[in-house]
């Protein structure tokens, strides 16, 4: 069980250091370069105008914007049209985006809420909305793990230079082969041990 717990954390750890450099990667990204996907059927209203995508995302300018509902494409820059079927991405240089400010229920700190809400502007559909995330916060969010590992692998190294238990800082000069407390093994050497 403990081996298993140890894989575990491991990948933990890991997972978390590659999830923050590619955020930060991004953050780094969008400020050149724009990047937003839609994933949706193709199809149509009943009164015959075009289905826009379900669902859409963009990374730019240092925040991530994400969108769903029959017509979520209207809330970022550029509108996406109705013509895309399934999962696309693209790209292009970075721009100011458009004032989605029109649709935005909440916002506190770079973070937004956004809906549509009759009396809005614009030809957003009823049930559509969305949200903004700064780029950075979700780096420092994917983080923590790999700080906590970090700083728990630091707190056992400075318990050994001070001849305590690493496990649970008990002193461990009058007892060097064993924590008596805990009874992890020690790496301090053992008096009169020739190795």
């Amino acid at each position: 069980m403990k081996r298993l717990l140890s894989i575990l954390r491991t990948s933990t750890v890991l997972f978390s250091f590659l999830l923050s450099i590619s955020t930060l990667f991004l953050w780094a990204r969008s400020n050149y370069v724009v990047d937003w996907f839609t994933f949706g059927p193709k199809g149509y209203f009943p009164n015959g105008s075009p289905i826009r995508p379900t669902a859409v995302g963009r990374s730019s300018l240092g925040r991530l914007v994400f969108g769903a509902g029959p017509s979520a494409g209207s809330i970022l820059n550029p509108p996406v049209s109705g013509e895309c079927d399934g999962f696309q991405l693209w790209r292009r240089p970075a721009y100011y985006p458009y004032d989605i400010n029109n649709f935005v229920v909440w916002e506190r700190m770079g973070f937004q809420y956004i809906r549509w809400q009759p009396g809005n502007r614009g030809t957003v559909t009823p049930g559509t909305w969305g949200f903004q995330i700064p780029t950075l916060f979700l780096t420092f969010l994917f983080a923590i793990p790999l700080t906590l590992w970090l700083a728990h692998r630091r707190r056992r190294f400075l318990r050994r230079l001070a001849h305590r238990c690493p496990t649970c800082g008990y002193d461990l000069r009058a007892t060097p082969a064993r924590c008596p407390e805990c009874g992890t093994p020690s790496s301090l050497p053992v008096p009169g041990d020739s190795h």
